[in-house]
């Protein structure tokens, strides 16, 4: 190795070293840790640097104990090294922070006793204080800082996390997409974490979470469930888009033991219970209701306690790359899976940002794309107008990739100025070039402190900047195209722009006035679609629009029609059918239905729903063609929102659009009705058969529209329900109902329960349990004169919302009943897995009833109720017949038109209330 002779060669001495060394940073006069990529494997460089200055900038870095001190300061007192020397030496020793031993091998040469040095460390180990996959802590590495809290006093919760039906996730998605999704969620958790305390990695798919907490049970609380809401906010996972929940049991410090193992033990139990309880909960610690530690079965704690082995981390490194690819490549929004893909990037190689910088030759084509570590107090944009843009390319010149270890020390580099301005200590770029063709750059920041990049993520990363480059390049060729060609990106059909374009062309194009008036429009959507897309998921709802698009395709030359379709929007298809042959019509109409069920596995899933309208203008040259289809557009799509599971084909009749304005008008007048009184309290009795008494009420609503006519629920429930009003609407209704029930108390009447009914669409459930507290106890009313109505269908839709609703109802005071047994969505599991105390049956059950089989089911269902101390009211009953064979069966709480119908509620209190002297009011049926 030459020696350096002047200030020159030194520069041309590094250059070399850098050579030998592959991609090193070099550092001239430097005063910051010089030495800290070591303890990873990585290269450096220290020039003008004095032997005492370099041993102590290596003692402090490495934080080596005194009797490792000593030797590296007896080392290098003792190396005397010549001037123009060459230096080649190698030196053990160990490091406090890495808890490892270390070798280091160092080539340089000295002048004027300055250093110049590259050294290396030949030793890197991988420390087993973290897990390998996820980056966060192992249980070996977090258990010292848990002791340490403890020997502190500092008070803190002990979390075990547990990923809800993992096993099941791993078995439907393949051991490499479930562990991208561990490594986004053991980040998502360090995120909500962050400083405040640790997170390790403790089984496959089990996290051990140490918070400093204040110790009571409010602040507990509530870390329990935000650290459980950051694993639930992962849902529509990156990776496969699927969704995730968990379970928590939880422990605190000093309330529930002074040392680890008792607290760890106890956390388990409440895990164990939260568990049996069905998961997606968590459970703080009582012994009461977990149990002590001398109950915990020693096997299976152990079981428990497996640890998972150190994953190799090569074939971590390629489960990020089939991550990657997998969301670079789905379908849907090509910015979601930019902005997804980069979040994993970033989660997994722990940097602080990532940034996608992509254009053309044009610049208005500059997009952005970035991921931010939230706690990396930066900025997450990037200015990309001149010179910020060209500084990128003139920093790259002929290179693909920018390594920067310490930003500081490069201002020679065009992009220098903007670095700085953005706070950034260290940076890794790659330029996104195919066929000599730059698309963009790849940028890679730190922000807390300088990151000396390894050669290992220097390789990786450059393999996802090329992905990344292939898909850029993938992504601008097809939007050029589907500029071009106007066909919708996901079902491969035209979009409604140049649906549009050829619909008013053909009519332009018509020869004589029947061919302009010959035509039909059908609009057509799935029903209830996003509820099927939360179900389902997005891929499976993906596949649903893609085979109506192939079917639409396969049908082109239905009867010769030429037929013109699009897909509209989300799940909305139209098409253009020149004809008004409405046999021909129909037969379309089943024969996509039919088509899509068949053909794929999920198409049974997926109904749709048509609206159609049948010209029936005087087609004339003289109409603008936009006018003209617009007006055939809107017609066909009031005919759709018609549409329902029962009658899925609605043609537009001109009564039909009166229905449409009407339920405009109710719309824009609820709330004026609201707050005029128009929505009028109706009570319809419920009567004991063997006494004729009236024992309960049900409380009904009629708008009084405007005080001019008085409309039933069907006219404007399912409008509020769409709506949302819903929700007011029904404490309106309770409010009446408590109103009415003061009133009779306060005149000395007894009241009988009434029942109210919650809606299906109510969105929450707590707060509407606090607002019907609130409004009882403003007429200071007592609780057991209500009865809260729940359908069937909520039970299913909701279970664990509804299982805490009914159990606080009940703790309230409330009675509930499950409203619409019978109606469809009947389960016997529910009677007992549910806490109600009444069961309503639906009247479409009883209008089935009069064959033996339902008789025998009704006897049934009224026997195992009544087993289970449920009470069973049937609703809708109009016959004496059918009360006797009721009240033969043991159900005697009968409500209907055969007792009375819905009245008004002060001639329901002059009907059936009675004195003081008189309680209950016998009734007498038809």
């Amino acid at each position: 190795m030459s020696n350096i002779i002047d200030e020159k060669s030194q520069i041309k001495y590094n250059e070399a070293i850098l050579d030998l060394y592959n991609s090193a940073n070099v550092c001239y006069n430097t005063t910051t840790k010089i030495v800290e990529a070591f303890s990873i494997g990585s290269k450096f460089i220290c020039a003008n640097i004095t032997i005492e200055e370099f041993a102590k900038k290596f003692i402090e870095t490495y934080d080596i104990n005194e009797s490792q001190e000593n030797k590296i300061i007896k080392f290098f007192n003792n190396f005397e090294p010549q001037e123009g020397q060459d230096i080649n030496i190698e030196i053990s020793f160990d490091v406090n922070f890495e808890r490892t031993k270390m070798r280091m091998r160092a080539i340089g040469a000295v002048k004027d006793s300055k250093l110049y040095i590259s050294f290396k460390n030949l030793n890197v180990i991988q420390s087993s204080d973290k897990d390998a996959l996820t980056k966060v802590l192992s249980k070996k590495g977090i258990i010292p800082h848990f002791e340490q809290a403890i020997q502190d006093k500092r008070e803190f919760a002990l979390l075990i996390l547990d990923i809800d039906d993992f096993y099941a996730l791993e078995e439907s998605l393949g051991k490499m997409y479930s562990d991208v999704i561990l490594v986004e969620t053991a980040a998502f958790i360090q995120k909500y974490v962050g400083n405040n305390g640790y997170v390790a990695r403790i089984g496959l798919d089990r996290f051990l979470i140490l918070y400093y907490v204040n110790d009571i049970y409010d602040d507990i609380h509530d870390a329990c469930e935000n650290i459980r809401q950051s694993v639930i906010n992962l849902n529509n996972h990156n990776v496969k888009q699927c969704s995730i929940n968990a379970t928590i049991g939880c422990t605190s410090f000093p309330s529930n033991g002074d040392d680890f193992d008792t607290l760890y033990r106890k956390a388990y139990l409440a895990l164990q219970r939260g568990i049996r309880k069905g998961g997606a909960c968590f459970i703080i610690y009582i012994p009461e209701r977990c149990g002590t530690i001398d109950t915990i079965d020693e096997e299976k704690f152990a079981q428990f306690e497996t640890n998972i082995g150190a994953a190799d981390q090569m074939s971590s490194y390629f489960k990020i790359f089939a991550g990657v690819f997998e969301i670079l490549n789905r379908q849907g929004s090509i910015k979601k899976n930019y902005n997804d893909a980069l979040s994993l990037i970033g989660n997994y190689y722990v940097v602080d940002r990532v940034s996608l910088i992509t254009f053309f030759n044009d610049e208005s084509n500059n997009e952005l794309y970035t991921f931010t570590d939230e706690k990396a107090a930066i900025k997450d944009t990037i200015e990309l107008r001149e010179p910020s843009r060209k500084a990128f390319i003139d920093t790259f010149a002929n290179k693909d990739i920018i390594k920067i270890n310490q930003v500081k020390s490069n201002k020679e580099l065009p992009i220098y100025p903007i670095l700085r301005e953005e706070r950034v200590s260290s940076t890794l770029v790659f330029k996104l070039n195919y066929s000599n063709k730059a698309y963009g750059f790849l940028k890679f920041d730190m922000f807390t402190h300088n990151k000396f990049w390894s050669d290992s993520d220097i390789s990786s990363l450059y393999l996802i900047a090329q992905m990344f480059t292939a898909s850029l390049y993938r992504v601008r060729v097809k939007e050029d195209t589907e500029k071009m060609l106007f066909y919708d990106n996901l079902t491969s059909i035209y979009n409604y722009s140049r649906w549009r374009d050829l619909v008013d062309a053909k009519l332009d194009e018509a020869k004589d006035k029947y061919d302009r008036q010959n035509f039909s429009i059908i609009y057509f959507y799935f029903e209830a679609f996003m509820h099927m897309n939360d179900t389902l998921g997005t891929a499976i709802c993906d596949n649903a629009l893609k085979y109506l698009g192939k079917v639409l395709i396969d049908i082109d030359t239905f009867k010769d029609l030429k037929l013109i379709y699009a897909r509209v929007s989300g799940d909305k298809f139209i098409i253009y059918i020149p004809t008004k042959d409405k046999e021909i019509i129909d037969e379309l109409i089943e024969t996509i239905s039919q088509k899509h069920r068949q053909s794929f596995s999920y198409g049974e899933q997926f109904n749709l729903l048509f609206g159609i309208y049948i010209n029936n203008v005087a087609g004339s040259f003289g109409i603008r063609n936009i006018d003209y289809i617009t007006n055939a557009i809107d017609k066909a799509n009031i005919a759709r929102k018609k549409a329902t599971l029962v009658n899925k084909v609605i043609y537009f009749t001109e009564e039909l659009y009166e229905q449409m304005a009407f339920r405009s008008e109710l719309e824009l007048h609820m709330r004026k009705a609201l707050e005029d009184g128009e929505y009028l309290l109706y009570l319809q009795p419920k009567v004991n058969s063997l006494t004729n008494e009236v024992v309960a009420a049900e409380a009904l609503t009629r708008w009084n529209y405007k005080f001019q006519r008085i409309l039933t629920p069907n006219y404007f429930i399912p409008l509020f329900e769409n709506n949302g009003f819903i929700n007011e609407f029904d404490l309106n209704c309770f409010r009446n109902v408590c109103k009415f029930q003061r009133n009779c108390l306060d005149k000395g009447l007894h009241p009988v329960p009434i029942s109210v009914n919650l809606s299906m669409c109510q969105k929450d459930f707590t707060e509407y349990r606090n607002s019907i507290n609130s409004i009882r106890k403003e007429y200071d009313l007592p609780a057991n004169l209500f009865e809260i109505e729940v359908t069937e269908s909520m039970f299913i839709e909701n279970k664990n919302q509804i299982i805490d609703l009914l159990h606080n109802l009940h703790n309230d005071g409330y009675s509930v009943s499950m409203d619409d047994f019978g109606s469809g969505y009947s389960n016997l599991v529910s009677l007992a897995k549910f806490n109600f105390d009444t069961i309503k049956i639906d009247k479409s059950f009883l209008d089935n009833s009069k064959g033996e089989k339902e008789k025998t089911i009704l006897t049934f269902v009224t026997n195992l109720a009544k087993d289970l101390n449920i009470n069973v009211l049937c609703e809708g009953v109009e016959t004496k017949e059918l009360v006797n064979f009721l009240s033969s069966i043991g159900c005697t709480l009968i409500q209907g038109y055969y007792y009375d119908k819905p009245i008004i509620a002060n001639e329901f209190e002059e009907k059936y209330l009675g004195s003081d002297n008189n309680n209950f009011k016998k009734i007498e049926g038809k």
